[in-house]
């Protein structure tokens, strides 16, 4: 049981930090250069169609696989300083990155549907940086947790 939790918090992480690099670093600046229209909007709506419900699932299957290794593996993390450096990455990653698939993505359709435009875009600004930091501490634990198996 241990090995398939570890085999599934790997391939879910994978999951995370390539659908994030890819969107954050070639599909977002693509879209970006096309003119606003009808177009650009059923392309954003099929990137969501096809991306949310993959990274919403690697989400939820990260989340539930890391809770069971910190609370099996406590004491081989706690006396790593790579594993804690790693678990503190994951744990502000995966949170970010739940509030902005769940909370935030909730948030922003109930403000749409209602038509209060401008309290969307105050809340599309202040939470423009929450992507781009899981990418990095996303990034960061899991090359900490290739560093550490190979250490």
């Amino acid at each position: 049981m241990d090995s398939f939790v570890v085999f599934m918090h790997v391939i879910a992480g994978t999951i995370i930090v390539s659908m994030s690099s890819i969107m954050q670093l070639i599909v977002g600046p693509a879209v970006s250069l096309l003119p606003e229209g009808l177009d650009k909007k059923r392309l954003t709506e099929k990137l969501a169609k096809r991306r949310i419900p993959i990274m919403d699932s690697a989400i939820m299957i990260q989340m539930t696989s890391a809770i069971y290794l910190l609370y099996s593996r406590w004491v081989m993390i706690s006396l790593e300083p790579v594993m804690i450096a790693k678990a503190c990455c994951g744990f502000i990653g995966l949170s970010l990155a739940f509030s902005a698939h769940f909370y935030f993505r909730g948030k922003k359709k109930k403000l749409q549907a209602e038509g209060r435009l401008s309290e969307l875009k105050t809340l599309n600004e202040k939470t423009r940086f929450i992507e781009p930091l899981v990418l990095v501490l996303a990034s960061c634990a899991y090359f900490l947790g290739v560093f550490f198996n190979h250490m």
